[in-house]
């Protein structure tokens, strides 16, 4: 005669399934608990590498050397207003662009070539915003056909242009990440 086991000794069946269960909730918790530790482990580290960099950036950077940030904008901007209501000849225009070119390359070694090692991204704004602003004043020097340095046209074309680019540039220090 053929009997069926399945249902003979239910007990052991429950406890065989109940041990089974037991195992895979057991598996299934260790694995969740390896997860949760790597995940905490990745966002400690990470907390704490953008925690140095900010404050790196902070201590070293921007506490000592803020001042050159301002001071390439106002120098820029302050050489720029003393040739304000005077026409200008072409010799002019080239000393104004040379001097404008070692005052961002006095700025570049001063302030935010020491950013490079930190951010790599915010080194790229600064630079970029600060090579714009040189090349779009460059431009406007040069344009014979618009007269910038007249009283008038000077606030527009180039002191708005100036602190634009200063105000652009302090946002990306401000909000670095």
């Amino acid at each position: 005669m053929f009997k069926f086991y399945l249902f003979e000794n239910e007990t052991d069946l429950l406890d065989k399934v109940d041990k089974i269960s037991n195992i895979i909730i057991a598996t299934f918790t260790l694995g969740f608990s390896i997860y949760i530790w790597y995940i905490s482990q990745h966002k400690e580290k990470k907390n704490e590498h953008t925690s140095r960099k900010v404050d790196f950036l902070k201590s070293i950077v921007l506490d000592n050397n803020l001042i050159y940030f301002f001071q390439f904008h106002d120098q820029i901007l302050t050489f720029l207003e003393s040739f304000k209501g005077r026409t200008i000849s072409n010799s002019d225009r080239s000393t104004i662009n040379l001097l404008m070119i070692d005052e961002l390359t006095r700025y570049r070694l001063r302030f935010y070539d020491l950013i490079l090692p930190i951010d790599r991204k915010l080194y790229e704004t600064l630079k970029n915003s600060s090579d714009t602003l040189i090349d779009d004043l460059t431009i406007k020097i040069f344009d014979t056909t618009f007269d910038h340095f007249d009283i008038q046209n000077f606030e527009n074309s180039i002191s708005n242009l100036i602190i634009e680019t200063r105000n652009k540039s302090l946002e990306a220090i401000i909000f670095v990440e």
